[in-house]
């Protein structure tokens, strides 16, 4: 699975990843990956991301922490996501929670990571026919893990403009 990491990713040296903690689907736990991550934006106190895609469940739960105060987020997306949620109004609609802290970035960004305070969380992805789909998730605490990715984090903020939050629709979240 590190092997299939996309360039940017292979930055660190492998050796900062021996400690990496990673956790993968299995026929007992299919979810594993996505629970731990769950997890992870629960506990957290500060988020920052480099996003291709997110999955729903993912977003109403960074976007439930953020209203209830107890995350702060900021985020870099791919354009062509956003323009999906355009065009829907319900899957959008979880987005209002945290628009005004969300980038977004033209060009193709080749990697789902994630900075949960001190920790790197990397998405293992493999493209699939028109989407990505989750292979397992690496985490590390690395000092110089973490300084990579608040690097390239940095880089693709840089390069992205902010997110108009009018832009998307309200739709309904589904809560009451």
């Amino acid at each position: 699975m590190i092997n299939d990491l996309p360039e940017p990713v292979r930055d660190p040296h492998i050796r900062h990843l021996r400690d990496a903690k990673i956790t993968t689907p299995s026929s007992e736990w299919p979810g594993a990956h996505y629970n731990r991550a769950l997890e992870l934006y629960r506990t957290g106190d500060t988020y920052r991301g480099l996003t291709q895609v997110a999955p729903e469940m993912i977003v109403q739960t960074l976007a439930e922490q953020v209203e209830q105060g107890e995350l702060e987020l900021e985020g870099v997306i791919e354009a062509a996501f956003i323009e999906e949620l355009v065009d829907n109004p319900e899957r959008a609609a979880p987005w209002n929670a945290f628009a005004d802290q969300v980038w977004v970035y033209d060009v193709h960004i080749p990697v789902n990571m994630h900075l949960i305070d001190e920790r790197v969380v990397l998405w293992l992805d493999r493209a699939g026919a028109d989407r990505v789909r989750g292979q397992g998730l690496l985490e590390s605490e690395h000092p110089a893990v973490v300084s990579w990715a608040e690097s390239l984090y940095g880089e693709y903020k840089s390069e992205a403009e902010p997110l108009d939050p009018t832009s998307l629709p309200e739709g309904q979240s589904g809560r009451s």
